[in-house]
Order: C-alpha cells, then structure tokens, then sequence
C-alpha cells in the first residue's frame, strides 16, 4: 500500500517534466522579421520561413510540436543540437532552424 502514493505521485509529477505541446507554429509576423533582421542583418525572411518549415516538418516527426514559449531561450541550442543529431537533418538547415526558434521565442 506504500507504493500507491509514490505512484501516483510520479503519474502527476511526470507530465510537468516534459516541453509543453502546441500547435504548429505559424508565420512570423514582418514587425519580428524586421526586428531579427536588425539583430541579424544577414537573416531574412525567406530564411526564418524555412526554418520554420523545418521544424514543422522535423519536430513533428517524432512527437507533438513542443510549444517553443514553453522552453527556455538559453535550452533551445542543446536541445535543436539534440535533435538535429537524431533526425540526420541537412547541417545547412540547422542555423535556419536556430534562427527561426530564437525569432519565435521573444
């Protein structure tokens, strides 16, 4: 009977460890893609739409899309570097992906 409350307990506790899901991202609005353009000169807004593509596309694959708000900005780069790893994603589409969350966070 001493098992059923540390059970429970981790049955609750265990969803609050994981990023929270989300709907797909959408498209950055211009007023971001101006003001990451002024962060970034050489980002662009087709380059910050492909990397929202790529993690429609990727971070899909395998489970929800995890809401980005969810997780700190200073996490992202460990854990895109995590899963970039994983997927075999093209190293040409991972500074795009990088950019993209950073955009999309703030």
């Amino acid at each position: 009977m001493r098992l059923f409350p540390i059970i429970l307990l981790a049955m609750l506790a265990l969803p609050a460890c994981f990023p929270k899901s989300a709907l797909p991202p959408g498209p950055l609005s211009p007023e971001v893609v101006v003001r990451e353009q002024a962060r970034r000169p050489a980002v662009t807004a087709e380059s910050l739409e492909e990397g929202r593509q790529v993690f429609i596309a990727t971070c899909g694959q395998c489970h929800d899309h995890p809401d980005i708000h969810a997780v700190a900005l200073d996490k992202w780069p460990r854990i895109l570097d995590r899963m970039v790893a994983r997927t075999k994603l093209d190293a040409s589409a991972t500074p795009k992906l990088q950019e993209f969350v950073e955009a999309a966070h703030e």
